[in-house]
């Protein structure tokens, strides 16, 4: 979840992406509200995300190549794990390299180890980036593409890492969206051979043309490679689109069905768990390991020791459940605001200072806000101009 208040300035890209205060106050309190786990947003890595996320955090060679910028991003960067670590979670760091992953899929010799090397160097840099600056780990996703290519590129991925990343502790993950791959044409089976620290979206892997058996390749490969742990997205398990019934039922499908192919690797699942019962029974019965949450967790920043200790019987129910921009722009604005001091100086509250968007007035504000906020953002993109910055409710 992109949080989009990192320092950014479209002229100096050496001063941009640099977490402030408000980034580790977030991430400290998601901590004290006893999250296990905690990702950060999206980090980027290559010219053609910075564009399309400014204000979210930035790890590449040449921001980090003079000492003064270098420094200040390390720093800055170390305080996220010094806020975390002390209340028992593990911080990993959410990469989002679009470049170099494209020109890996474009290289004629996939088995040249200098040229691959080559083209995932950036992604390489910031998982050991990650791992000098305390993280405990970092997760990379899988894009659609020809599963064989795919395949060496999760083998190779991790296997650079590792041999960069000399901390045997060091976590990878891998995110996997379903729904693109089946775009892309990639079976359910070969979507089960992907997964170290992987992101897997079920939706992308649907829009890519991937096959619910193509999934299950990916997620076997991801097992085989040796990643950690692998979530999977693309989908919304409570509250299925009814629009888009082929891509929920494909996104419970390889839900299902994941374990059976992640044999050592830990399953973790994102998207429309709301109820405390369904997230239980998943993990009782052996179904996947954990529970991610985004949008939820903005507005409850202690939801995961009232879910654990059994004081809610789910989330809240929030308005913008069926309209995702509105949602990503409501948490951003929350994040911000839950940002604005420590959790010592909220008093050990980590939901202080957060807008309760259940109360009509201070939803009905919002709203005129976010109209204000979207039609400044649609003005800058005419102009060619980038808008950085979230919704702040007066």
């Amino acid at each position: 979840m992109s949080e989009y208040i990192a320092k950014f300035d479209k002229d100096d890209l050496k001063t941009s992406g640099i977490p402030t205060q408000t980034f580790v106050n977030f991430f400290e309190k998601w901590a004290a509200g006893g999250f296990g786990l905690i990702s950060t947003g999206m980090i980027l890595l290559d010219e053609n995300g910075r564009g399309m996320f400014p204000g979210n955090l930035i790890i590449g060679p040449n921001e980090d190549s003079d000492e003064r910028h270098s420094d200040e991003r390390r720093e800055a960067f170390s305080k996220i794990p010094k806020a975390v670590k002390p209340f028992g979670s593990v911080i990993v760091g959410q990469l989002g390299n679009i470049a170099d992953v494209y020109r890996y899929f474009a290289l004629e010799d996939v088995n040249n180890d200098k040229e691959v090397a080559e083209a995932l160097k950036d992604g390489i840099y910031a998982a050991k980036f990650l791992n000098d600056c305390g993280f405990d780990g970092a997760s990379v996703s899988v894009f659609p593409g020809d599963f064989d290519k795919n395949k060496k590129l999760i083998k190779d991925l991790i296997t650079f890492i590792r041999n960069e990343v000399k901390n045997p502790n060091f976590v990878v993950g891998i995110k996997l969206n379903t729904a693109r791959l089946q775009q892309a044409g990639t079976t359910v089976e070969e979507t089960f051979k992907i997964i170290d620290a992987i992101n897997l979206n079920t939706a992308r892997l649907q829009q890519a043309g991937t096959t619910v058996e193509e999934t299950f390749k990916i997620i076997d490969a991801i097992n085989n490679a040796g990643y950690d742990f692998i979530e999977i997205g693309g989908g919304s398990y409570e509250f299925p689109i009814s629009t888009a019934a082929d891509r929920e039922d494909r996104y419970r499908e390889i839900i299902h069905g994941a374990k059976k192919y992640a044999t050592k690797t830990i399953v973790y699942i994102g998207g429309g768990i709301r109820r405390a019962k369904i997230m239980e029974k998943l993990v009782v019965d052996g179904i996947v390991d954990g529970i991610c949450m985004a949008r939820p967790v903005s507005a409850e920043f202690d939801i995961a020791a009232k879910i654990v200790g059994n004081h809610v019987p789910s989330t809240l129910v929030l308005p913008f459940e069926d309209d995702i921009m509105g949602g990503v722009l409501a948490a951003a604005s929350q994040m911000n605001q839950a940002g604005q001091k420590s959790y010592t100086e909220s008093n050990r509250d980590v939901n202080d200072g957060i807008m309760n968007l259940n109360d009509p007035t201070t939803l009905e504000r919002f709203n005129e806000a976010k109209a204000d906020f979207s039609a400044k953002l649609e003005a800058a993109k005419t102009e060619g101009k980038v808008l950085t910055g979230v919704i702040i409710l007066k």
